[in-house]
């Protein structure tokens, strides 16, 4: 079951600065120079993370995050177009693609899941995990670029890189 499972939720680094979001960039956007700094820090923590599943969101910025952590780790990850982010998508469909990945890592061999995404799929991961549900007013609920959210045995634990 998913909740004996220990999940490391990283955040791709950051991608703007922008108040307003990635505008036409949404998809495309890449990490900012400042970012590589704070994911070697956060990859470095993960050298330690026994036999692990890896898996990260096809988008630019997450598979330039988990490069970083590659490089740091030597962990390999796969990609999974379910933890795209979808700005057209609402959070109905987004709880039914979080579960149906979760019923597969489920199912994975390993007990330790890192998992590089972006907010809005952490913040359905989280409450999928912890609380068997995710609605709109949790959308938010995700940490800050440069952060980990490491889910294990129901309590979270959120440790900043920045």
């Amino acid at each position: 079951m998913i909740q004996s499972k220990t999940l490391y939720l990283v955040r791709h680094g950051i991608a703007t600065h922008s108040a307003h979001g990635y505008g036409k960039r949404k998809l495309t956007a890449p990490l900012l120079p400042e970012a590589e700094p704070v994911i070697q820090r956060l990859a470095r923590s993960l050298i330690g993370v026994a036999n692990s599943c890896n898996v990260s969101s096809e988008i630019i910025r997450c598979r330039q995050t988990s490069a970083i952590i590659t490089k740091e780790t030597g962990k390999q990850f796969i990609y999974d177009s379910r933890l795209n982010e979808d700005y057209h998508e609402t959070v109905g469909a987004i709880k039914a693609r979080v579960t149906s990945f979760l019923n597969d890592i489920d199912k994975v061999s390993e007990d330790t899941i890192i998992i590089c995404t972006h907010g809005i799929i952490i913040a359905a991961i989280k409450n999928l995990v912890i609380n068997n549900s995710f609605v709109t007013s949790q959308r938010l609920d995700y940490p800050q670029p440069g952060e980990l959210l490491i889910i294990k045995r129901g309590a979270v634990e959120e440790i900043n890189f920045n």
